[in-house]
């Protein structure tokens, strides 16, 4: 995964939707009962966010795989 993302080869597969309505599309790496782990395009950084109080919906997108 982690040459993947060097590469920017990973397809977006969820999308978050946190509180303030900001959207953000995403490639889902793991999420537990208080965060989620993910990445962005274009820059490919890994991100953590707390669910709680932050992410109000965690939808999947439609890949083709």
């Amino acid at each position: 995964m982690k040459s993947r993302i060097d590469g920017n080869e990973f397809k977006l597969t969820h999308e978050l939707i946190f509180h303030n309505k900001k959207v953000q599309k995403i490639k889902l790496l793991g999420k537990n009962s208080l965060y989620v782990f993910y990445v962005t395009k274009p820059k490919g950084e890994i991100l953590i966010s707390p669910i709680d109080s932050n992410i109000e919906t965690i939808k999947t997108l439609n890949v083709k795989q």
